[in-house]
Order: structure tokens, then sequence, then C-alpha cells
């Protein structure tokens, strides 16, 4: 009885996969991951104008402050901090172009691991943009 109502859970959460399917907004491309990242975010990209889609579609949608798809590609950057406390802190952070100091401190007040009320006590030592990334 239990393996039926898991197999009827199954059958009622498929969502439809959306990788190969035509690109709703510029109908020219298709729907691919280009990374392993995106696999692991769920998330496609159009061949053609790079519109980003959750791969799923009953998923949420992308939400950003960043401009989307051919406007702007997105690159990926590690901020090394360090806390008034002398604990170090690494963080992996998507930006368009380079983030300036002021999106870096909004950045670490919104999502540093040393804040307290609305003060991150965290000071950048740098951020690099990951241009190739190589395993070991």
């Amino acid at each position: 009885m239990r393996i039926d109502k898991f197999n009827q859970f199954i059958n009622e959460s498929t969502e439809e996969d959306m990788k190969g399917k035509k690109c709703e907004t510029c109908g020219e491309g298709t729907y691919q991951d280009e990374s392993y990242m995106d696999d692991l975010k769920g998330i496609l990209h159009c061949t053609n104008c790079d519109e980003k889609i959750q791969r799923y579609k009953s998923n949420e949608p992308i939400v950003s402050d960043t401009p989307t798809n051919s406007q702007k590609t997105m690159k990926q950057f590690v901020l090394t901090t360090t806390s008034e406390s002398s604990d170090h802190y690494i963080y992996f952070i998507e930006h368009p172009e380079k983030p300036t100091q002021e999106e870096l401190q909004k950045f670490l007040v919104e999502n540093g691991s040393d804040v307290e009320d609305g003060y991150s006590y965290e000071n950048v030592d740098m951020c690099v943009e990951i241009k190739d990334f190589k395993t070991i």
C-alpha cells in the first residue's frame, strides 16, 4: 500500500523538463545547461539569446536585481573577508561586472556571516573573478 502511495506522489509531482525545448522569448534557440553549476541550480540558458529559466516549468521564476538574458552575462567571483574578530570568510558570488565596494558591503550586510543589527563586521580582503575552473 505504501509503494502505491509513493508512486502516486511521484506521478503527481512530475514537472515539465524544459531542457531541449524551444525558447519562449526568441523562438530560435533551445534551453540547455551551460555548466555543472547550472545543473546544480536547476537553470537553463537559451542557446540563441541566453534567456535564463528554471529547468522545471512549475518552479518559481528566477528573481534578480540585475539585467537579464542578452543584456548581461553573469561572471563568477571569489570574495574573501576578514571580520573584526580576525575570522576569515569566503563567498562565491555572481555579478555582471566586478562588484563595487558599495555593492560588496551591501552583500555582506544582507548575506555575511558576521552581521549584527544591520551592520557587517567583515572587511573585504579581495574579490577575484573566476575565469577558469580546474579540478584536481
